[in-house]
């Protein structure tokens, strides 16, 4: 038997994160705990994908709906057979990863026997904040080697050139999604 928990936790932006029509100043997920009887718990945390038209609120009630199946005991790939690919899918698979490797004391590279490789680069994401501010992060996270500038209609060019100035060695992607 497993106990299954979720709440809502409010993760505040350092400054906002704004893209061509939206302004994000926060960003809402729910966290996900299953325990089991002898007090080993696994957590994982969602926060969905709003164009494909989930919320917080549609991802609690789909999390709520499979409670009894869950709390029965549920494996991954019946997980996968009961909600659609998802946040609440999401959430309640990465909480069942946690505690399986929690009862194992063993890693998720242990378990999947995958070998931990090098360390992954990842892009710095610039918002939709004006050339000024967009140089000032551009320089600040000099470690990373790839910026996305988000772009709209307002000014892009003018950003896209000014961090292009300030690290000539940065691979640059420009993300012009919904402007």
């Amino acid at each position: 038997m497993l106990k299954l928990n979720y709440s809502i936790k409010r993760w505040t932006m350092v400054e906002p994160f704004i893209i061509a029509n939206q302004r994000c100043d926060y960003l809402d997920c729910v966290i996900v705990t299953l325990t089991d009887e002898l007090g080993h718990s696994g957590r994982g945390e969602t926060c969905g994908v709003d164009y494909h038209g989930e919320t917080i609120e549609s991802i609690c009630r789909q999390i709520e709906a499979s409670r009894q199946r869950v709390e029965v005991g549920i494996d991954r790939d019946a997980l996968g057979q009961l909600l659609p690919a998802g946040g609440a899918r999401n959430g309640l698979d990465c909480a069942l990863w946690d505690l399986h490797c929690c009862r194992n004391k063993r890693s998720v590279w242990d378990e999947t026997g995958i070998v931990p490789g090098a360390s992954t680069d990842t892009a710095y994401t610039i918002g939709v904040v004006g050339a000024e501010h967009a140089a000032e992060l551009a320089t600040k996270f000099q470690a990373y080697k790839t910026i996305k500038i988000k772009a709209d209609k307002h000014g892009s060019l003018e950003t896209i050139a000014k961090v292009r100035r300030l690290r000539p060695e940065a691979r640059i992607i420009v993300d012009a999604n919904q402007s």
